[in-house]
């Protein structure tokens, strides 16, 4: 099974093979920036009530109805996502560039860039939107796309 930065260096080969690019020691760096950037962000910032949109159980719409919380242990910071049928799941924050990481179990996480300042987290058949500040300057990591079109909400 691949971890996190597997798929993102995974992702990042294919599409150079793919389409011949060879990004420089800059724009790697400035990806790198821009998810750490997004990822300290997105774990202080939530919605002003303290939840977010969310599709979970494989549902296609997503609602905001998510409560988030953040605790700081011995683990480091850690991200619950509460969902409205009594469901969780709590994501390890990352600050190395990777962006957030499943605090227990198996499934790996995907992040995508949305064009309304938010990231998308994907695991497992749960989506999540949480709120990012992106550097407008900063080319998107590797493996971290913006979506062409977000999905509805209620």
């Amino acid at each position: 099974m691949f971890t996190l930065i597997s798929r993102i260096i995974a992702t990042a080969m294919l599409g150079m093979v793919v389409t011949g690019c060879n990004p420089t020691a800059q724009d790697t760096q400035e990806s790198t920036e821009k998810l750490e950037q997004i990822e300290e962000i997105a774990a202080k910032e939530a919605a002003a009530d303290g939840k977010i949109e969310c599709a979970v159980s494989g549902e296609k719409t997503f609602v905001h109805s998510c409560e988030t919380e953040k605790i700081v242990g011995p683990e480091g910071q850690i991200l619950i996502i509460r969902h409205p049928n009594g469901g969780f799941r709590r994501f390890k924050i990352l600050t190395d560039g990777r962006g957030l990481t499943p605090a227990e179990g198996a499934d790996s996480v995907e992040i995508q860039l949305l064009t309304d300042g938010k990231i998308e987290v994907a695991i497992a058949g749960d989506h999540y939107r949480l709120p990012a500040k992106i550097k407008q300057s900063a080319s998107p990591a590797p493996g971290l796309m913006p979506a062409s079109e977000p999905a509805p909400t209620k």
